[in-house]
Formats: structure tokens, C-alpha cells, sequence
């Protein structure tokens, strides 16, 4: 499962401008005009030359750079949509998920018989890094977060 992590091409940090830029793309659906005014003036400021932006993209690529981060994002979005997120995670955070019909398995205790018999096989491999890596454009992908799927925090502060 985890064999490629370690060639795996780092995560690019985006560009201050091109995450101000995307920020402000993604909030304008969302705002009334004058709303969007003050925020646009307030990214104008954040992102100034010498702003606190800069600052902070700066911090960020040093983190990029420090041969120890092997993903700068990885630690933020896993506490942040896994390990702090109290609502449901595979309806509201995780990719979609749908079952078949299963002409085998009418019955709803048989169905959920299989799909956890299924989940714990799945757990297992993960477990024992026998899960093979998926694959996007015939490239292999980071699978290191699969690990929180079945727990919910890292282990990392029990005793």
C-alpha cells in the first residue's frame, strides 16, 4: 500500500495570489456585492507586498521544503476533516460512496452481514499493508491517510 510514498512528487504550495485569487472565485456565489467589496478589500490588504500573506506564504513554503514534510497539507486536513469533524465523515467529508444492488443478499441483515465482513477485509489489508495503491492516470497516488479510515485519532497520544 504505502511502497511509492516515498517517490511520490511533493504536494506544489500554491501561489499567494492564486489561492486569493481562488478564494475570492469560490465566496462570490455566496456574498451580496458589498459584502464582497470588503472582503476583496481585505485580501487586496492581506496579500500586499510585506503583508501578513506574504509572511505566511513564506512560513508555508518553508514548511514545503523541510525534507521531514513529506505533505504540508496532510496534518491540517486530516485533523480538520477527519479527526476534529464530529458529524458524520462519509456523508459529509469523504468521496462519494454508493452500493450496488445485491440480487445475492435481499435481506437487510445479510446486506449488512457482507458490507461488514467487506469493511474489516479492507481494514485488515490497510492494517498490514497488503492493500495494493490505487492508481490515478496510471500513476500511483499517496495512500498514508488511509490509516485514519477505521480509528479515530492517531494513537500518537496513548499511553
Amino acid at each position: 500500500m504505502l511502497r511509492y510514498e516515498n517517490s511520490l512528487p511533493k504536494l506544489p504550495v500554491p501561489s499567494l495570489a492564486e489561492t486569493a485569487a481562488k478564494y475570492l472565485k469560490s465566496i462570490r456565489p455566496l456574498v451580496p456585492t458589498e459584502a464582497f467589496a470588503k472582503t476583496e478589500a481585505a485580501v487586496k490588504e492581506f496579500v500586499r507586498p510585506g503583508g501578513a500573506g506574504e509572511k505566511l506564504q513564506t512560513k508555508l513554503v518553508r514548511k514545503a521544503q523541510d525534507p521531514e514534510c513529506k505533505n504540508w497539507l496532510a496534518s491540517w486536513w486530516d485533523d480538520a476533516a477527519y479527526l476534529e469533524y464530529r458529524d458524520p465523515v462519509v456523508m459529509f467529508v469523504s468521496y462519494f460512496y454508493s452500493h450496488k444492488d445485491d440480487r445475492h443478499r435481499k435481506l437487510p441483515a445479510q446486506r449488512a452481514a457482507a458490507l461488514t465482513k467487506a469493511a474489516l477485509s479492507f481494514k485488515r489489508m490497510v492494517d498490514t499493508d497488503t492493500l495494493e495503491p490505487d492508481y490515478m492516470r496510471k500513476a500511483p497516488i499517496a495512500m498514508s491517510s488511509f490509516k485514519y479510515a477505521f480509528i479515530s485519532c492517531d494513537g500518537t497520544d496513548l499511553p
